[in-house]
């Protein structure tokens, strides 16, 4: 309809808003390769992409049009949540709009999250987020590359969450050195094809334990593989979460 009367096209989708009964539509797209994950979602009906949302408990704040929300990862935000992590400092070392920083701080009651984020977008997302659940007293934003930032942060954290996909290999021994001389836990997400996951859990305790060996750390244990959605055929959005000691 657009190609032959832009018109005619914007009043059929005034007629879906109407009978939707909502102000404003807009067409989800898939995210860009870029290394912001940026959001290539287009306004149809209305003008504004910001959103605040409520998932279980935690409030989110966004623009559609400008970054990302994981829909998918309901799951591993509630199980997250539902960790006690009363005292603990945690560093989520790719926060985005707080899709785990938020749950961590306020339904885990985390006692202080350093997020590390790229995206300017992400980040005002995040603030205002935390605004809405009182929670900006226990965050701090961390802005940039977390290969650069992660190593300001050594010897301080609990626990440490590598919510990334496809892969964080990349952050595993800066995570290692995020953690306190007592140790801790590390999150690490991953996609991995179905069949291949217990030996790819392997390798990763096997890597885990060589960067583990250099802090003087001389337990590595898995704790636990969660089984978050289905990525792509055969392909499986995983956690692991690894105890340090």
């Amino acid at each position: 309809i657009r190609s032959e009367n832009e018109t005619l096209h914007r009043e059929v989708w005034r007629e879906i808003a109407t009978s939707l009964r909502v102000l404003r539509i807009a067409r989800q797209s898939e995210i860009t390769n870029d290394k912001l994950r940026s959001s290539q979602v287009k306004m149809i009906v209305g003008d504004s992409g910001e959103v605040e949302l409520t998932d279980n408990g935690v409030k989110f704040w966004l623009d559609v049009t400008k970054v990302m929300f994981s829909s998918g990862n309901v799951t591993e935000r509630h199980r997250i949540g539902d960790i006690d992590m009363s005292g603990e400092i945690v560093v989520d070392a790719f926060s985005g709009i707080g899709y785990y920083t938020l749950p961590m701080l306020v339904r885990s009651n985390a006692k202080h999250v350093y997020a590390c984020e790229l995206n300017p977008n992400s980040i005002d997302a995040l603030r205002k987020g935390a605004e809405l659940n009182a929670v900006s007293d226990r965050l701090s934003i961390i802005e940039g590359d977390n290969q650069i930032t992660l190593q300001g942060l050594t010897d301080i954290a609990d626990r440490v969450h590598l919510g990334i996909l496809p892969s964080s290999e990349n952050t595993w021994s800066l995570a290692i050195d995020c953690l306190k001389q007592s140790g801790g836990i590390i999150h690490i997400h991953t996609n991995v094809r179905e069949k291949e996951i217990y030996s790819f859990v392997e390798y990763c305790l096997e890597h885990l334990n060589h960067y583990a060996g250099q802090r003087d750390f001389n337990t590595v244990q898995l704790q636990h593989v969660e089984k978050v959605k289905w990525y792509a055929p055969h392909i499986r959005h995983i956690v692991i979460d690894v105890s340090i000691s």
